[in-house]
């Protein structure tokens, strides 16, 4: 956290030192002390006002978020297989990190594998997977995926992505009021050295703005690679099961089209994703590298030999289902590849009396809050399997919630 805000620190300097240079370009004109100041000050307004403007069109609710990258909202009485376990997954997460029950969106004509968390606050959080992240992984890898998606909510990620957003949003502003005044010099009948100082000044407008969005873009992605490392950690303390999301982070890896995102807003909003939404060089990507992301959660995943994910298809193994499977949409692990993703549990000293055992099941209960183990989530599904199909439907919706 304080890498952060240091980091933002750095951030607002950017937007001064963008200030300075049009302020120099205006006294380089007007060769006036004031004539610069009054442009700094304009150029700040300018930033200001744009970031203000992203901002109240990103609304304090993720759904905004979610549409502007084209996500549709899922149904939550949906009868796609993928869709519903995706619901359910969400739900046991949402039961794991003490979190209310976010929005969920798809982004169906995205391939590659991909998911974000946006809002302001916890109660209007949404989370927005790509169909290939349905497509393409196993109920415990799209768990993983969750989990780390539900840490950025948990650990106030969304505000500050959104921020970033809109302070993006307000440099942008530069090279667009630039660009227009460039297309509108080549239209202008003014004498030639009010036109050439026309073109100038746009020139200046577009290359400082662009010289912003290039620090911005640094900081940025140094802001999201730090807690990109934190989310990964807490989905797996999430899920207790570390080859879930460095199965996801593999296949990723052996992937066409990775974790892209085609959206035209994609790469403004790159830092909220749980993969890199392109190809960037090391030092411009919001995303650390899936080596060292693998690494730092699970690294008998990258020694030869020691696990290979499993790539098979949910779509073909769902219509094997039967039962409360195929309602659910889950897909439990065989026993001992359950155990063998979850490190033993020390035992702890046998207690001499029953004060000491008393207190011994108290400090237990107290280490275990906010901490869920395997055992916890496997109880979490079987209680979401138990619940009729028809309750679990009615649930979904507003009316059928408050009507019983």
């Amino acid at each position: 956290k304080s890498a952060t805000s240091r980091l933002v620190f750095l951030y607002v300097l950017a937007v001064l030192v963008i200030c300075g240079a049009i302020g120099f370009v205006a006294i380089f004109f007007t060769q006036s002390l004031i004539g610069g100041l009054i442009a700094a000050a304009i150029t700040l307004v300018i930033i200001a006002i744009g970031s203000l403007i992203r901002m109240r069109q990103l609304g304090g609710s993720g759904s905004e978020v979610a549409i502007l990258l084209g996500g549709i909202p899922v149904d939550p009485a949906t009868k796609d297989p993928l869709e519903r376990r995706l619901l359910n997954v969400v739900e046991e997460m949402a039961i794991a990190s003490g979190i209310p029950v976010p929005r969920v969106f798809i982004l169906r004509g995205e391939a590659g594998i991909n998911a974000f968390a946006a809002g302001m606050r916890p109660g209007e959080a949404v989370i927005g997977v790509t169909r290939g992240t349905l497509e393409q992984l196993n109920r415990d890898e799209l768990q993983g995926v969750v989990a780390h998606e539900f840490s950025h909510i948990f650990n106030g990620d969304m505000r500050l992505n959104l921020r970033l957003m809109g302070v993006l949003g307000g440099i942008l502003a530069l090279t667009t009021i630039g660009r227009i005044m460039l297309n509108t010099s080549r239209g202008t009948r003014s004498s030639k050295k009010d036109g050439n100082a026309f073109i100038f000044i746009g020139f200046a407008l577009v290359a400082i703005g662009f010289i912003g969005v290039f620090f911005a873009r640094l900081i940025k992605a140094a802001v999201s690679r730090q807690r990109e490392y934190l989310a990964d950690a807490s989905a797996v303390q999430y899920t207790r099961n570390p080859l879930g999301i460095g199965g996801a982070l593999m296949k990723i890896n052996g992937m066409t089209e990775q974790s892209s995102v085609t959206s035209p807003f994609a790469e403004e909003a790159s830092h909220m994703f749980f993969g890199s939404v392109k190809l960037f060089s090391n030092m411009m990507a919001t995303h650390p590298a899936l080596e060292e992301r693998i690494k730092r959660i699970s690294p008998q995943i990258l020694q030869a030999g020691a696990w290979k994910p499993r790539y098979e298809n949910p779509t073909g193994s769902t219509s094997t289902m039967t039962g409360s499977e195929a309602s659910t949409g889950m897909n439990y692990m065989d026993d001992e590849s359950l155990m063998s993703a979850v490190s033993p549990v020390p035992q702890a000293r046998a207690p001499r009396s029953q004060t000491e055992a008393a207190a011994a099941r108290a400090s237990a209960i107290v280490d275990t809050v906010g901490m869920p183990g395997l055992d916890d989530l496997i109880a979490a599904k079987d209680m979401i399997a138990k619940i009729p199909e028809a309750v679990r439907d009615q649930l979904r919706t507003p009316i059928g919630a408050t009507t019983g």
